[in-house]
């Protein structure tokens, strides 16, 4: 949500006029929870007002279910599904696939030029096969240079601020406070208290206390 916020915000304070303003769509591929009754793969999400009415569609966050993608992949369900969907599926479907024929299958449907695929689907024969291109992806490293580029977005949006207030203490407490927004981010991925406080910089008593 920060990161995606950061984007649009940019766009805020540097276009000339607002009707240059792009919308900004996040993409998530994740397991979140889905309701058994809900057989949507993909839940969207907007900034909605206390009745629970959408204010604006310029800032969408989606979740996409990975397994749920190869489900539907593989059982041919996917054209049920709008359009918009359903490239969305097949990518959510290649992060699955472990043999070589389906991930050139499925690429092979989604909306994308020639070129490119085939830039794909040679890569990962790089990796001899999908599972070695998946096992060489490290998802350790990716999670810390999210998190690495959400303090840095933390503290770039706090010099703003405290050069605007022109003192310095803004600029410390805003840094601060922008580390605890990301702590809470940490405590809700389970991350241990010690790795949170080696990354923030926030002591484990500070870090207890935004439980």
């Amino acid at each position: 949500m920060l990161y995606a916020s950061g984007i649009l915000s940019n766009q805020l304070r540097n276009k000339q006029s607002y009707d240059e303003i792009k919308p900004v769509i996040q993409i998530s591929f994740d397991n979140y929870e889905i309701n058994e009754e809900n057989e949507r793969i993909i839940k969207r999400c907007f900034i909605k007002d206390e009745e629970g009415k959408i204010v604006t569609d310029i800032l969408e966050i989606d979740h996409i279910n990975i397994d749920k993608c190869n489900e539907v992949w593989y059982n041919n369900g996917i054209n049920k599904y709008e359009k918009r969907d359903q490239d969305l599926i097949r990518i959510g479907a290649l992060l699955t696939i472990d043999n070589i024929e389906d991930f050139k299958s499925c690429m092979e449907e989604i909306s994308m030029s020639k070129e490119i695929k085939e830039e794909i689907v040679d890569a990962v024969e790089e990796f001899n096969g999908v599972e070695d291109f998946v096992a060489n992806f490290d998802y350790e490293e990716d999670r810390r240079k999210i998190i690495e580029g959400d303090l840095r977005l933390a503290k770039r949006q706090a010099r703003e601020e405290g050069l605007q207030e022109g003192r310095e203490e803004g600029i410390k407490k805003g840094i601060k406070e922008g580390r605890k927004e990301v702590a809470k981010n940490m405590i809700d991925m389970n991350m241990k208290i010690e790795d949170i406080s080696k990354l923030t910089g926030l002591s484990k008593k500070e870090i207890e206390q935004l439980k």
